[in-house]
Formats: C-alpha cells, structure tokens, sequence
C-alpha cells in the first residue's frame, strides 16, 4: 500500500474483516500510525493481539512498544 491514508479506521475496519492483520499492522508500523495500532488491539479486536505482537516482530519495532500493547491487552 503506498496511499498515505489521513485516517485508517476505514482501512482498520476492511482488514479486521477479512483478516488481513499483518498486513495491516505492517503498513500502519511503517507509516508510523502507532497509536491505530493501540486502539486496535484494544478496542476493534482485542483476540487478534498475537497476530498484530508477531506482524510488529517481523517489522522489527521496539521490545517496549511490544510490551506496553501486551501489558495493554492483558488488563
């Protein structure tokens, strides 16, 4: 995806349907949208955190923004 997208709850929402989470989680990592990436995992589907924690692996984001979505998730 190459469009630089000034809202992604559309994008979110179409993904989240059809299952394309890593996808997702890579193109909003890459055009640092992060804090989509929390609303996401805590509010739109909270199941999907292990897909969205290995996506942010695979980009290589940092240990404590893995952390803080874990600790996030988990309460």
């Amino acid at each position: 995806m190459e469009a630089k997208l000034p809202d992604a709850r559309p994008l979110i929402n179409v993904c989240d349907r059809y299952d394309f989470v890593g996808d997702l989680t890579s193109y909003l990592f890459s055009n640092n949208m992060l804090r989509y990436i929390e609303g996401y995992v805590q509010k739109v589907n909270p199941s999907k955190a292990p897909d969205v924690v290995g996506a942010l692996l695979d980009c290589e984001a940092s240990d404590d923004f893995i952390n803080n979505l874990i600790l996030m998730n988990g309460s």
